[in-house]
């Protein structure tokens, strides 16, 4: 899949409407005003009522707007550039997320996008803000977009050797496959050629998994499927000139936890590090992840919330800013979406 990043773009959608940032020269103004479009025609109608009402879920996800991440200095890739064939210029990775065991399987996921808010004031608002141009924030590729159809997503049990009990299995998140379909399912004009992913107790990234298959079988790629914090990926996408271009895409979960409100909920947070490598930029974001497993007449499905909430270190942010109080620590900007996800075959999910 690919990003055009000197195309920096912002296209959302909300009640109907889509709105364009076509060029970096529009700036702030341009990025503040169609935001503020999009706000003031979005809807905030409850698509999920089972996750509206249930309050500790909503209170949890929404509370803070504090960067929980390692500091500034640390968070931070070291090179302008992902061609070198040096792996530390990541930052240091988190250990992988934990999730609860009966997000097993295939999974098809929808997605409603909410509101987009400000906590700081517009001020501050510029094209340094993950999600403020496509494919600057992994987790919302798109911010406002609305994928028209589900897409799948994968998550593996793990059980503890030792006590191989259901009490004491968790899952993790497939990243190999889980992102590149989250991504292209927000940025359809885009597609990913290869990735690479990486977890904390090598550091090394795997070999390159292509698109043709190319570098994806188990026994010449055995850990791309393992427990990742870190992924890469080469994708392709329209350029504003016209025609494709070859871009990189680097991003480290850089800490998680998972905090279990009961057997069928989950409050789950982590922070980001990534650098997409043509436009030489990078964000800083975290993900708040609610989900709660609802059975029903219908059968089961986990109904969510997920909120990204975008950072600014104060290096990055203009004299005047500075000046008037800003406080890195806290949020820029925040978007919300509800989810809603059900359990699917592999020849579902193959199909989606």
């Amino acid at each position: 899949m690919a990003w055009f990043f000197y195309f920096v773009s912002l296209l959302m959608m909300a009640g109907g409407c889509s709105f364009s940032l076509q060029t970096p020269t529009q700036g702030r103004r341009d990025f503040v005003s169609k935001v503020s479009e999009i706000l003031v025609s979005s809807s905030n109608t409850n698509i999920f009522p089972s996750v509206v009402k249930d309050e500790l879920l909503v209170d949890n996800a929404a509370s803070s707007i504090s960067w929980d991440g390692p500091p500034w200095s640390k968070s931070r890739y070291s090179t302008s550039t992902l061609q070198s064939a040096k792996s530390n210029y990541a930052p240091p990775q988190g250990s992988p997320t934990v999730y609860p065991d009966w997000l097993d399987g295939y999974q098809s996921i929808i997605y409603k996008f909410v509101s987009a808010t400000f906590p700081q004031g517009r001020q501050i608002l510029s094209l340094q803000i993950a999600g403020a141009g496509l494919g600057t924030c992994m987790s919302l590729p798109n911010v406002g977009y609305n994928p028209p159809t589900p897409h799948a997503l994968h998550y593996i049990k793990q059980c503890n050797d030792d006590t191989p009990s259901k009490n004491h299995c968790t899952a993790y998140e497939d990243w190999a496959y889980n992102i590149p379909r989250v991504f292209e399912a927000f940025w359809p004009q885009a597609k990913v050629v290869s990735v690479r992913t990486s977890n904390p107790t090598t550091g090394h990234l795997s070999p390159r998994c292509s698109v043709s298959g190319d570098g994806c079988q188990s026994d010449t790629n055995p850990e791309l499927h393992s427990p990742a914090s870190r992924i890469e990926l080469e994708f392709v996408g329209p350029t504003r000139q016209g025609g494709l271009l070859a871009q990189y895409s680097d991003v480290t979960l850089l800490s998680s936890r998972c905090e279990r409100i009961d057997d069928d909920a989950c409050l789950i947070t982590k922070c980001f590090s990534q650098y997409n490598a043509n436009q030489d930029l990078q964000t800083f974001y975290k993900e708040i992840r609610s989900l709660r497993r609802i059975s029903d007449s219908d059968g089961t499905r986990v109904d969510g919330r997920l909120q990204v909430q975008a950072f600014l270190p104060i290096d990055v942010v203009s004299s005047r800013v500075v000046q008037s109080n800003y406080d890195d620590t806290k949020a820029v900007a925040l978007y919300e979406y509800r989810i809603s996800m059900k359990g699917i075959d592999f020849n579902d999910a193959a199909s989606l």
